[in-house]
């Protein structure tokens, strides 16, 4: 089956020529050689090319080559595709190239630079500001925090209402009724509350969905993730205002939830609205 001579084909060669696929133009730029017609492949020889036509990723036989003229060939085919790789796990001799798909799926996404500048000229500048841009920031800081409180206790007294009504009500109907109707309205006004906080976020916002915290966390880390067809209203007033209303009457319902987690994402909407000093909402 192996051939003879310099064109025998060693274990060695089938090794490292299914660990270095051939992809075109990029094996050829891998070994710095042109991927014409007269290129010849640095491990296979003056039969290479016609080698890889005939065991190309598909599996062809585009020139017609007798498969029994040489069995080194048919070798070489079964070697690579046994060894053949995905995208996922590629050589590190050849760059990766994103196909149409891949680069489609990452234009949703929009990443945003932090690093600050550190330059001379910058420097320069920041020493001749006064130091009225300090105070700046740490009174919008300060800004952020009461207003963050301020809406925090305002969330646990609008869960509470709602809680003491149900749970008082409920009481009252053990006292003077039975537990079956006691138990109806229970379940009947957690089943509403649960409903009206799941209308408000599919109907109005559906970015208010979850805690908040990953998309918080992505923002800070320099990507703005679309989320529900909304490429930038993660952190508007009607994501806030619809946060503030569903956790409020979710977490009175009973459920095994709490208000923590979208406080973080609450918090993050009023700095973005208080540091940029507009509404894109509102106009």
């Amino acid at each position: 089956m192996a051939s003879s001579g310099a064109d025998a084909l060693t274990f060695t060669d089938m090794r490292e020529y299914a660990r270095v696929p051939y992809e075109g133009d990029v094996y050829g730029a891998a070994y710095g050689i042109d991927g014409g017609e007269a290129a010849e492949d640095p491990l296979l020889g003056p039969r290479g090319r016609r080698a890889r036509t005939v065991g190309g990723t598909g599996g062809g036989h585009e020139e017609g080559a007798d498969d029994g003229e040489d069995g080194g060939e048919t070798w070489r085919w079964i070697w690579r595709s046994i060894f053949k790789r995905g995208n996922d796990v590629e050589s590190a001799r050849v760059n990766h190239h994103f196909t149409p798909q891949e680069r489609a799926k990452l234009s949703n996404v929009e990443s945003i630079d932090y690093l600050a500048p550190n330059s001379a000229t910058y420097r320069k500048w920041l020493a001749r500001q006064p130091h009225r841009r300090s105070w700046d920031r740490w009174v919008m800081m300060g800004s952020i925090g009461v207003a963050t409180g301020l809406v925090a206790h305002l969330l646990y007294v609008v869960i509470s209402f709602f809680a003491g009504f149900k749970y008082g009500v409920t009481r009252w109907l053990l006292g003077n009724t039975n537990v079956v109707v006691a138990w109806l309205f229970n379940v009947t006004v957690s089943v509403g509350l649960v409903a009206a906080s799941s209308a408000a976020v599919i109907g109005w916002a559906p970015q208010a969905q979850g805690s908040g915290v990953p998309e918080v966390m992505a923002y800070l880390n320099g990507c703005m993730l679309p989320k529900a067809g909304v490429p930038r209203g993660i952190f508007n007033i009607a994501t806030l205002a619809v946060k503030f209303v569903s956790c409020g009457l979710v977490v009175a319902s009973g459920l095994p939830v709490g208000p923590e987690g979208p406080l973080i994402h609450i918090g993050a909407a009023i700095g973005a609205a208080l540091s940029q000093g507009h509404s894109t909402t509102l106009g």
